[in-house]
């Protein structure tokens, strides 16, 4: 069993228990405790045989490595209690910059992809930063072809689809039917330019069709409005025929809908494109 790796901010009146029921625990390894009255401190640390620091800001430099061995754990053990594992990693980035604390959740993400093969999928705002999502993972030893970049469709820019795709990971364009961030015909457009580029094993495509919030399922009221968006029946209804206007063959569409997804999940490597007519 992986031992997850915890760390005690504070070890008050209150506090000072937490470690001491961690150390007992066999499913934790109590990596320190952090505390700015030394005395109190070291006594605890001591007690429970970890380290003792005098700031929290002390262990942010493994907050990383504590993300990574939870992904792990989830990944091999199971969430929680549950015994369900994820067949899957995603993390995320807001629009333009990736901040560094997405930075480190990535480089986790990287460490527990690399540990475990699972593939990794992302979430990006506004069809930004999925080039820089690629290096950051690619930099910690992720293959290409084992991540897909997310919501690729945010944007229309050919020339930053192709990149990604160039540099062998998958596109997303997985938000059809969410007309107020991009027009569906702006995103048939893209992914039909793509498909001409050669590029139309590479691409996986979805509707981002959420049914709860936050654990909890959108009110009845919601739902009456939402269904059309998110019925996840739209893209064989509406997007097909717009791609069968536009010149794409029903083996492209299967390529999408079958093959691409079943290579990713196997993690078949992915071919080197065509050289741009």
């Amino acid at each position: 069993m992986t031992r997850l790796k915890i760390a005690v901010v504070g070890v008050g009146a209150l506090g000072r228990h937490h470690p001491r029921i961690l150390a007992g625990l066999d499913s934790v390894d109590l990596i320190a405790v952090a505390e700015p009255d030394p005395e109190i401190g070291r006594s605890v640390a001591e007690s429970c045989g970890c380290a003792h620091l005098a700031a929290f800001h002390d262990l942010l430099e493994d907050v990383d490595a504590v993300m990574a061995d939870l992904f792990i754990a989830e990944l091999i053990e199971g969430i929680g209690s549950t015994g369900v594992r994820p067949g899957i990693i995603k993390c995320a980035t807001g629009p333009d910059v990736m901040t560094e604390y997405e930075r480190m959740v990535f480089e986790a993400a990287a460490r527990a992809s690399v540990a475990t093969g699972a593939p990794i999928t992302t979430h990006t705002d506004r069809g930004t930063v999925g080039d820089l999502q690629q290096t950051v993972l690619a930099d910690g030893g992720v293959p290409a072809h084992r991540m897909i970049i997310g919501h690729s469709c945010g944007t229309a820019d050919t020339g930053y689809h192709a990149g990604i795709a160039e540099r062998g990971s998958y596109l997303g364009f997985d938000r059809f039917g969410i007309g107020a961030l991009m027009p569906d015909v702006e995103r048939v457009a893209s992914l039909v330019r793509l498909l001409d580029r050669g590029a139309g094993d590479r691409v996986v495509v979805s509707h981002d069709s959420v049914w709860c919030w936050r654990g909890e399922p959108f009110p009845a009221a919601a739902m009456s409005r939402l269904a059309d968006v998110f019925d996840p029946t739209r893209f064989d209804r509406e997007i097909v025929p717009m791609l069968h206007d536009s010149g794409v063959t029903a083996g492209q569409v299967d390529a999408l809908v079958v093959d691409n997804p079943r290579r990713f999940f196997e993690g078949e490597p992915l071919p080197g494109l065509p050289e741009p007519s």
